[in-house]
């Protein structure tokens, strides 16, 4: 699981809404919002038609919070880690502890069925001519056996 994602939305329409910045998305979803005293100078940073759309770039914190918008390649705002609040940094720990765990579980499985693997494949007999073996089998599986041979 990253930490830091990045997104890519094309907005068809912007709004201002009290202290947020209204970002409608081309694909209908719910539109994102971006607080006005984080942006840099106005948005939509470029004039265009009403048939074109901004390309907005996004790097969104644990899926939660966005700490870098840039649209039409203009920087609207980053948010470096030592102006993280402590309710994003709260979560970046969690984030990263749940992590480090999954890690942990995850090599340890993986050691198990290696183990497993290597108990089990000395007990299974070798097979000396494994072309007359394929050959019992049904005819759909022994030609699509038969193909893997050479390999």
């Amino acid at each position: 699981m990253e930490i830091i994602k990045a997104k890519n939305f094309r907005i068809k329409k912007v709004k201002k809404v009290d202290e947020y910045w209204e970002l409608y998305p081309k694909d209908g979803k719910k539109p994102l919002r971006l607080k006005t005293d984080l942006v840099y100078g106005k948005i939509p940073p470029v004039w265009k038609f009403p048939w074109q759309s901004h390309k907005l770039k996004l790097k969104v914190l644990v899926d939660k919070f966005i700490v870098f918008a840039e649209m039409d390649g203009r920087v609207l705002f980053e948010i470096s880690e030592d102006q993280y609040s402590e309710k994003m940094k709260q979560e970046v720990q969690y984030t990263q502890r749940i992590e480090e765990e999954w890690q942990a579980h995850v090599k340890e499985y993986r050691a198990s069925v290696k183990a497993q693997l290597l108990a089990f494949l000395p007990k299974v007999p070798t097979v000396i001519n494994i072309e007359d073996e394929i050959s019992k089998f049904p005819v759909c599986w022994s030609n699509y056996l038969k193909m893997f041979l050479p390999m």
